[in-house]
């Protein structure tokens, strides 16, 4: 099970993977290493802290990234691109069947890009 956790202080992104049959715990944090965190697990492929630290986003669309493909991130030529990851889990949660206002926003993304293109 995976249970992502933002720290406020820090204003980061961990993840917490729960075994539950092993009864353990693992705390996956991208950062450990270089905050002097007495977490030793990192995120495989994680972008560098410096990028990370510029956009202070990354580390938690990683954390939904990795939850929802683990079998892709972890793979060696995995390349993490940020804008494609965000806008993957933007219209992800637009068009979950969770969302009650999926209807209501199709219809009207669909009346917008149906109007006249405005001449200058």
């Amino acid at each position: 099970m995976y249970v992502p956790v933002f720290d406020k202080e820090r204003r980061h992104f961990y993840l917490f993977v729960l075994h539950m049959k092993k009864q353990v715990v693992e705390i996956w944090d991208s950062l450990a290493k270089s905050s002097g965190s007495s977490v030793d697990k990192r995120l495989p492929n994680m972008v560098s802290a410096s990028t990370l630290r510029a956009t202070l986003y990354d580390c938690g669309v990683y954390v939904i990234k990795f939850m929802l493909a683990p079998e892709e991130v972890t793979q060696p030529d995995f390349v993490f691109d940020s804008d494609t990851e965000r806008l993957d889990v933007v219209l992800g949660l637009l068009d979950g069947n969770v969302n009650l206002c999926r209807n209501e926003l199709a219809a009207k993304a669909e009346a917008y890009n149906l109007q006249e293109p405005m001449t200058p």
